[in-house]
């Protein structure tokens, strides 16, 4: 027979996640935002986007914003590491999603793996990671554990976005 606690463990609900590394980080999206990961294709710069925003790729006629995870997280200048210069060039792909009909691409080093993690979980009661987030990548990174043990931090699609899209009205006005 289950005991209550033990019933309530099995019953959390896990979510699906990809996990990738950018930025010298292990990093992971919800698959419910993916739309597809692709291999890079040509960027289009784009005047007047914030420093995050390489430019723009066009998939399958939708454009998407190509995000930089490394000028994202870092905010003053980023090194070579940080910007994928350096990297393995054949593992390099950009994760198409669409956070509430606003599309955006994130660049990726290199998918890790498809894992799962509790959609409740939160830092409290776990074990410390030893590379917790510090500012600006407080406000986009969680730091979280997987059902298989693994250690990485969930980009907060939403607030991406959001201060993305505030900071190229700024540059516009």
């Amino acid at each position: 027979m289950m005991n209550d606690s033990a019933f309530a463990v099995e019953n959390k609900k896990e979510q699906d996640v990809i996990v990738f590394e950018a930025h010298e980080k292990v990093l992971a999206l919800p698959v419910r935002y993916i739309v597809e990961i692709v291999k890079p294709t040509e960027i289009k710069p784009l005047p007047l986007s914030p420093r995050a925003v390489e430019g723009v790729i066009r998939v399958r006629d939708r454009i998407y914003p190509l995000i930089n995870a490394a000028v994202l997280l870092t905010s003053g200048e980023t090194s070579p590491a940080q910007t994928g210069e350096g990297a393995d060039l054949e593992e390099i792909r950009f994760i198409l999603t669409d956070w509430n009909g606003t599309p955006a691409a994130i660049r990726a080093d290199r998918i890790v793996t498809l894992t799962k993690r509790r959609e409740d979980e939160n830092t409290g009661g776990q074990k410390p990671m030893t590379d917790a987030p510090s500012d600006p990548e407080s406000r986009y990174l969680t730091p979280v554990h997987s059902v298989d043990g693994r250690d990485f931090f969930l980009l907060d699609l939403e607030n991406v976005i959001t201060d993305l899209h505030a900071q190229a009205v700024r540059l516009l006005e």
